[in-house]
Order: C-alpha cells, then sequence, then structure tokens
C-alpha cells in the first residue's frame, strides 16, 4: 500500500523520517487518542462522542447535509492530533505521530469493515495535523484526484480489510 500526498506532505513526512520526535502525552489523552470508541451507523462507521443514538431519520438529515456518507464519516471522523500532546509539536511530530494512530486505528478498524477498504486521511493545517477516515465506497471520494491543488499539505492511504499494516518507512 502507498501513501499518496502532495509535494507538501511529502516534505514534512521527509522531516519525520530524520527526526527523532518526542510526544508528551497523558494516560488518559493517549488511551482517547489509540482506543477511541468506533461506532457502525447504518453504514458509516464514526469515533462516537458521547452516548447520543442516531435515528434513520438524523442520520439521513445528516448524510444530505454533508453531502454523502464518505463527507459524513469524514465530517465526524476529524481528529486534531496536536491536541493529545502535551508539549508542542511540530508537523513533522505530529504527521509521523498520526502515522502511528493510522496503524493502530486500522488494527481495530479491521473489525467494522471486514475485506471493505478504508481510506485515512492527513492534513496539515494551521492548528495542526488534522486525521480523517472514511470507508471507501463506490462513486464517493472526499478528495480530490489531483492533490496538488490543495494549499494545506495533505495525503491519504488506502487500506484493504484483510491488509496487516502500514509501510510508511517510519
Amino acid at each position: 500500500m502507498e501513501f499518496v500526498c502532495n509535494k507538501k506532505l511529502t516534505c514534512i513526512l521527509e522531516q519525520a523520517k530524520k527526526c527523532k520526535c518526542e510526544y508528551t502525552i497523558d494516560d488518559d489523552k493517549l488511551k482517547k487518542l489509540m482506543n477511541p470508541v468506533f461506532e457502525k451507523i447504518f453504514d458509516c462507521i464514526i469515533v462516537r462522542s458521547g452516548n447520543v443514538k442516531v435515528t434513520r431519520e438524523q442520520f439521513l438529515k445528516c448524510v444530505h447535509s454533508y453531502g454523502d456518507k464518505t463527507g459524513y464519516e469524514v465530517g465526524s471522523n476529524e481528529i486534531l492530533i496536536n491536541c493529545y500532546a502535551s508539549n508542542k509539536l511540530t508537523d513533522a511530530a505530529a504527521a509521523k505521530l498520526a502515522l502511528y494512530v493510522i496503524k493502530v486505528w486500522f488494527v481495530i478498524l479491521k473489525s467494522y469493515i471486514g475485506d471493505e477498504k478504508i481510506c485515512f486521511i492527513i492534513d496539515v493545517s494551521n492548528i495542526g495535523v488534522l486525521l480523517r477516515f472514511h470507508k471507501l465506497r463506490d462513486n464517493e471520494f472526499w478528495l480530490c484526484s489531483d492533490l496538488e491543488v490543495y494549499e494545506n499539505p495533505i495525503g491519504y492511504v488506502i487500506m484493504n480489510g484483510d491488509e496487516n499494516y502500514i509501510d510508511d518507512g517510519l
């Protein structure tokens, strides 16, 4: 599998390979980051926040407001990696941490997706490194095919439910 990135994210990931990135994360934040509660809502998988039960009518309204199920998942599964560290992270350090989170989440999410595919997205913005994911669906993809059109560093990896690891070179 291959991480597909624009040139800006490629530079950040190259920095991540070379740097010794240090994180300070307390136990509670580490648990929330590495082992969130995932929930299957109809045909979507989201990171659960609270004990809110979503009715079919609410789900359809959300999907409509996001445009499709993929948009709903991406919007519901946005995690700001930098918020979990007690120390200030460089973009390279936060991107490296995001890659580790992807590895852990993929192992957990395999039980939800079976042999389906899932897309993890890393987006570096002025507030930090955002990690998102969505199930891969026919005729739905959240990103443009040409990642160079984005001003922010951005990239993605598509994983099959039958794969066992991500070879990110880190």
